[in-house]
Formats: C-alpha cells, sequence, structure tokens
C-alpha cells in the first residue's frame, strides 16, 4: 500500500493501533468480575475517565469512480473509573501559540451519566488552522460525591 504522505502513513498508522488498543480492553473487560459498587477512582491513575480521539475511515469514491477514504474523527470520554461519573464536562486547551483549538459538536452541558465501563462519544470538526494536539481536561463527580480531574493530551492524527 502506498501513501500521499508520511501524515497519512502516521494516521492510518494511529487508526490501526487505537482499533487494536481498544478490542484489547474489550477483550480485559469480557474477563473481568464484577466490581464492587463501593469502588471509586482514588488514586489509582488507571481509575478515571480517559478523553481520547478516535478516528472511522469509510472508503468511498469520487465522482470518476476513484477510491477516496472519508475520515471522521470523534472525542471519546471513557469511563474506566469501576462506577458511574456523573455531571462530566470537558474542555481543550493548548500551549502557546496562535493555533485554533478542535470544535466539537455537542451543545457542552454536562454528560449527566456515563455508566462504568462505557463511553460517550462526539463528532469532532477541524479547519485548516486547528492545531494538532491539544489538552482535553474532563472533570466529573465521583460516585462519594467528590470531584475529579483528569487531563490527557489528545492527537488529531
Amino acid at each position: 500500500m502506498e501513501y500521499q504522505s508520511e501524515s497519512e502513513l502516521a494516521a492510518h498508522v494511529h487508526h490501526i493501533l487505537s482499533s487494536q488498543a481498544a478490542a484489547y480492553q474489550e477483550s480485559l473487560k469480557a474477563g473481568a468480575t464484577d466490581i464492587p459498587s463501593s469502588t471509586h477512582a482514588g488514586d489509582d491513575p488507571a481509575k478515571r475517565v480517559w478523553p481520547r480521539i478516535e478516528i472511522s475511515e469509510n472508503p468511498t469514491s469520487d465522482s470518476k469512480g476513484r477510491l477516496r477514504t472519508e475520515r471522521r474523527y470523534y472525542l471519546v470520554l471513557d469511563n474506566q473509573t469501576g462506577v458511574v461519573a456523573r455531571n462530566v464536562s470537558y474542555d481543550f486547551s493548548i500551549g502557546d501559540g496562535d493555533d485554533e483549538v478542535f470544535a466539537v459538536h455537542d451543545n457542552h452541558e454536562p454528560i449527566d451519566v456515563i455508566p462504568p465501563g462505557q463511553s460517550a462519544r462526539f463528532a469532532l470538526y477541524f479547519s485548516m488552522a486547528s492545531s494538532e494536539r491539544a489538552v482535553c481536561t474532563v472533570r466529573w463527580q465521583g460516585d462519594d460525591g467528590a470531584q475529579r480531574e483528569q487531563s490527557a493530551t489528545v492527537r488529531r492524527y
């Protein structure tokens, strides 16, 4: 398979690795036992609401019948706390510079509930001026009522 640029190759590799990581996580969940309801995120870094960008690729053809790949990008908030995450909100920030932050297609209202082991997904839109990466900060309320926060760098390729 030939690629037009290194960024196209990088996007393809990222998509393959993301798919494999998601499949691995699902296999781990399938073998997991029930998590007691008293468990909460605490200080365990794995038990957080983690943001990530998912890319889906759909083959299409143009008016001349040539094969094209249409990419769709999604912000995914994955609840790995083991308990219900309530009042989940997020925002993007970038470092110094004039780059535009990602545009997300939602109403920016807090998400009432994300069940344990589930995720919420939102369409992302980019312009030519959009940054290739940003820090996504997710805030949620744990089962004990305490407010929690997790930040991670997300990339669009």
